[in-house]
């Protein structure tokens, strides 16, 4: 039973590791080009990168694209909820962690 505690307080403590060591560091992404209500994203089918200080791509939307820049994590917490488990702000649904490509450059692929 001790064991599976330590499991289950040591795996999210990898976890948190991991995203740090990717944490400003040079990545490459392709995937679909999206406009989300925070700005424009890059929808990669594993994962969403928000394009940092774009707010939308015009014509670029629906188009496949490769993103070059600098990842930055940012961990959110989840939307408050009342006693009955509604929602009373808007937000996530459980904590997460948002990938944003900062220093951003692009070229279309399709």
């Amino acid at each position: 039973m001790n064991r599976l505690k330590s499991i289950f307080i040591i795996l999210p403590l990898v976890i948190n590791c991991a995203n740090l060591n990717m944490n400003n560091q040079p990545i490459e992404v392709t995937g679909i080009a999206q406009n989300a209500k925070l700005g424009a994203v890059v929808e990669t089918g594993d994962a969403v990168y928000y394009i940092d200080k774009l707010r939308y791509w015009n014509e670029l939307t629906g188009k496949r694209i490769r993103v070059k820049g600098i990842l930055h994590l940012v961990e959110v917490k989840a939307a408050r909820t009342n006693e009955n488990g509604i929602p009373v702000e808007q937000g996530f649904s459980e904590d997460t962690t948002q990938k944003i490509i900062k220093n951003a450059k692009w070229e279309i692929l399709d």
